[in-house]
C-alpha cells in the first residue's frame, strides 16, 4: 500500500512501531480530555487519578492486542500510567485556572498557563 508498510504484514517491526505511537498518541488525549472533563465539572483531583487508571488499562489492552505486547507487564503498566496521568493532571490544571480566573476575575489573576493569583 505504502512504501512505509513495506511487507504489509503485521509481525514487522514497523507496523508494531507506527500502531504503538497511534494508540500511545490516543491514550495521551483521551487522558488530556478526560482531565479537562473533571476539572470542568468541579471533582476533585482524586477523581483524576482513578480515571487515569482505567485509561491505562484501555490503553494496555490495546497495545495487547494490536501489537501483541504484554498485557499484564507491570513496567509497561508504570510506564504508560505515570505518562497518562501526567497528561491529565495538564489538562485538569489548565481548565481549573481558565475556570477560577473566568468565573471568578473580580478575585483572581491568571499567572502563567498553570496557576492563578489573588488580586491584590
Amino acid at each position: 500500500m505504502f512504501d512505509f508498510f513495506s511487507s504489509g504484514s503485521a509481525d514487522t517491526p514497523t507496523f508494531n512501531t507506527v500502531v504503538n505511537i497511534v494508540v500511545f498518541t490516543i491514550g495521551l488525549s483521551m487522558a488530556f480530555a478526560s482531565g479537562r472533563a473533571i476539572a470542568q465539572t468541579w471533582r476533585p483531583f482524586t477523581s483524576v487519578v482513578v480515571y487515569s487508571v482505567i485509561l491505562t488499562f484501555a490503553e494496555r489492552f490495546l497495545h495487547f492486542a494490536l501489537s501483541g505486547q504484554p498485557l499484564l507487564s507491570i513496567g509497561f503498566f508504570v510506564v504508560s500510567f505515570i505518562a497518562i496521568l501526567a497528561v491529565a493532571a495538564l489538562g485538569y490544571r489548565r481548565m481549573r485556572v481558565a475556570q477560577m480566573t473566568t468565573q471568578y476575575s473580580w478575585l483572581m489573576d491568571p499567572v502563567g498557563s498553570l496557576g492563578w493569583k489573588v488580586k491584590s
